[in-house]
């Protein structure tokens, strides 16, 4: 972003030699961008003085200030300047409010949060419902082998190393340039996919969610989520490697019977955000509710009859399971369930 801006720029960031970066550094930078771990070393190493800073700023802030980081950002922030000598500016698309509270320990009195937790409206969200992997994997090769989108960038998501690398063998045999991203992957394989995704070399890049922040694809024609995310916040940051600077973008989902709470808490985070849902998925969910209600209403009324049959010793009477005749109208509600 600084090229021919006369702004000098140091990446700092496992991966590569910390010799070659810290040559870099000095001779000096404007702006430093660094990943926590190495920036860390690089601080306890005393090889780097954070004591001039003006700016701070955390990309993908909710990350940085989760369990996993929040003492290395503290760390860190240890070494700069006092806190009103320096500007604090954090970046997410999502900021749940304990997240929050990490955050004002890091910024000034004066301080304003703009929220923008939600998915851009130029998205078209789509789901297919499917019955089981094998249903789904049919599902994605007939998707990628379309003439509409055989030759467009396409993203997919899921949730695990071994499943990204068992469906990039899958794309192998079907003859699908691909490329993939995953935790395990070495720097270098990882800074070549994204290479060969941007450019247009391979057109389907499968991946866990580490690549879904922090990774801009300007035209990603469609997200896909193979897996159902963990949290509506994962499924904003998928969803928003498409539609990017205002263009059109496609995510399309993935529906089966597993993972109902996962579905639910996403279909109804949708839902309030004004997207349209299929019908078979409303139905689905509703079903889910009342199965969930109905279990409910013959706990409670199993336990209030458990309370009833005690004696006045405290000792429980022998259950008397309800008849028909017992005109209760909560009964057929409480045995209405799994036929």
């Amino acid at each position: 972003m600084s090229f021919n801006t006369g702004i000098r720029t140091v990446a700092v960031y496992g991966g590569e030699t910390k010799k070659y970066q810290t040559i870099e550094l000095s001779k000096g930078c404007d702006i430093m961008v660094a990943t926590p771990g190495r920036l860390i070393d690089l601080l306890e190493k005393g090889l780097i003085n954070l004591k001039m800073i003006k700016y701070l700023i955390m990309d993908e802030a909710d990350r940085m200030l989760d369990q996993n980081f929040y003492e290395d950002i503290k760390n860190i922030i240890g070494h700069t300047t006092k806190r009103k000598q320096r500007q604090n500016l954090l970046f997410s698309a999502t900021f749940n409010d304990d997240i929050k509270g990490l955050a004002k320990y890091f910024l000034n009195n004066y301080y304003y949060f703009l929220p923008v937790l939600e998915s851009p409206k130029q998205i078209k969200h789509e789901f297919i419902r499917v019955q089981n992997d094998n249903d789904k994997t049919n599902a994605l090769i007939s998707f990628l082998k379309k003439p509409e989108t055989k030759d467009k960038s396409i993203l997919i998501f899921l949730r695990t190393k071994n499943g990204v690398d068992e469906l990039g063998n899958i794309m192998k045999e079907e003859n699908i340039p691909y490329c993939t991203i995953h935790g395990d992957k070495i720097q270098a394989d990882r800074i070549k996919s994204i290479s060969e995704f941007s450019s247009g070399k391979k057109n389907v890049l499968i991946a866990t969610d580490v690549a879904s922040r922090g990774l801009d694809f300007p035209n990603v024609y469609c997200v896909v989520n193979f897996d159902l995310p963990q949290t509506n916040d994962d499924y904003i940051h998928r969803v928003g490697r498409t539609g990017r600077v205002g263009q059109e973008g496609r995510a399309l989902t993935f529906i089966d019977g597993m993972d109902e709470t996962n579905r639910i808490k996403l279909i109804h985070f949708l839902k309030n955000q004004g997207q349209e849902i299929p019908e078979w998925i409303d139905d689905s969910i509703s079903k889910k509710r009342y199965r969930f209600f109905a279990a409910n209403k013959r706990k409670t009324d199993e336990e209030n009859n458990g309370e009833k049959n005690e004696d006045n010793d405290g000792f429980k009477k022998p259950f008397r399971k309800k008849n028909n005749d017992d005109n209760n109208a909560g009964s057929s509600w409480g045995n209405s369930d799994n036929k």
